[in-house]
């Protein structure tokens, strides 16, 4: 996925906000034995932290534009270029999209859509808005567990959503862990009503980014 830079309007001027992604690597650091393993993973498979970091970067990048081109009904990308390893994870990850797809009936809203919050001053891009029953927002992932800020995640961009379609709020929100090893996938949702404490933890994020930024 490309970089985005986002602005804001606030206080009559146009400035640079940081994105939901970069206000949570300063100011959220809930999923560090996560980050732990992983880093013990690269090592036992003679990765530099680096080397490990760009590769799942890249996977990840590659399953979203994947399943972006799907939701939109275009053609998918190449992947004949890529290492073997890296192009069956990407290929494992999106047969456990079609897997979840297959059991939802959804219209899509949607996809890859970027917003800026003049009030809070962030900006985000989502991964998917989409209506079953209820209009809903998704966020998909290729780690291999749930962590708590995935949560604290979505609930920024729900924030983002909702300010600007004041009279159409997102009323569910929903997490799809997409295995790279098995094609399993793990579902998380939560009703819009329950999501006060991941808002409230982005926005103790939102104040520490701005803090750092200051102690600097």
């Amino acid at each position: 996925m490309a970089y985005t830079r986002y602005y804001a309007d606030i206080d009559g001027r146009r400035q640079r906000v940081p994105s939901v992604t970069s206000i949570m690597s300063k100011g959220l650091a809930w999923n560090k034995d996560g980050l732990l393993w992983w880093a013990n993973q690269a090592g036992l498979e003679g990765l530099t932290l680096d080397d490990a970091r760009k590769k799942a970067t890249d996977v990840g990048s590659i399953v979203h534009s994947m399943l972006e081109a799907d939701v939109r009904g275009l053609p998918q990308p190449d992947l004949g270029a890529l290492p073997e390893d890296m192009r069956t994870q990407c290929n494992t990850s999106f047969e456990a999209w079609t897997r979840w797809k297959d059991r939802y009936q959804f219209t899509v809203i949607a996809a890859e859509h970027s917003l800026v919050s003049n009030e809070w001053g962030f900006g985000g891009t989502f991964d998917l808005a989409f209506m079953d029953k209820r209009r809903s927002l998704l966020d998909f992932k290729t780690s291999k567990a749930y962590y708590p800020d995935m949560a604290v995640q979505i609930a920024a961009y729900g924030r983002l959503w909702d300010e600007h379609n004041p009279d159409e709020r997102i009323q569910d929100y929903h997490v799809l862990i997409l295995s790279k090893q098995d094609a399993s996938f793990t579902h998380r949702s939560w009703p819009a009503e329950s999501m006060g404490p991941a808002w409230a933890a982005f926005v103790a994020a939102r104040q520490l980014y701005d803090l750092e930024k200051k102690l600097k």
